[in-house]
């Protein structure tokens, strides 16, 4: 991973964080959320030279979604390239962890356009990010965004 790409991550997570526990609660009695932005654009499939990490991004997303033991923990899926593509809710059931993974598994997008992370992470924060849970946020993407000031803005 480039070290651009994990002070991003850093930066998400710490974000994600911050956020969880800004509504000054005891957090040890609240249930978790994982939330995913999953970037599903074709050059994570080597789309104009790119290496090709589709597959093994989803087959991580796969296995770290099926590691959640607990299973209150409510699991978010966001799908998205210069905007989001769909959201996928379960929560860490066997069976919500099973129909999530078939469903992502199963998706395919061919759209060609570039990257945006900026407004994923703005939907994410505005409809997803609750004071009621602790949320986690984890960012999957090979890295390349045209225009970096949105979300160093947004940030």
């Amino acid at each position: 991973m480039k070290m651009k790409s994990r002070f991003l991550f850093c930066l998400l997570f710490s974000l994600a964080l911050g956020i969880g526990s800004a509504a000054g609660q005891d957090n040890a009695f609240k249930s978790e959320r994982v939330t995913y932005l999953w970037d599903v654009t074709l050059s994570m499939k080597g789309y104009n030279g790119a290496d090709d990490i589709y597959d093994r991004v989803l087959n991580d997303l796969v296995a770290d979604i099926m590691a959640i033991e607990d299973e209150s923990t409510e699991i978010v899926v966001i799908p998205f390239q210069v905007d989001v593509c769909n959201v996928f809710r379960a929560y860490a059931t066997q069976e919500g962890k099973n129909e999530l993974v078939n469903q992502l598994r199963s998706y395919n997008n061919t759209d060609i356009t570039n990257t945006d992370i900026a407004k994923p992470l703005k939907y994410v924060m505005d409809h997803i990010f609750t004071a009621d849970r602790i949320d986690y946020l984890m960012l999957l993407t090979d890295g390349t965004m045209q225009n970096m000031k949105s979300l160093y803005d947004l940030l």
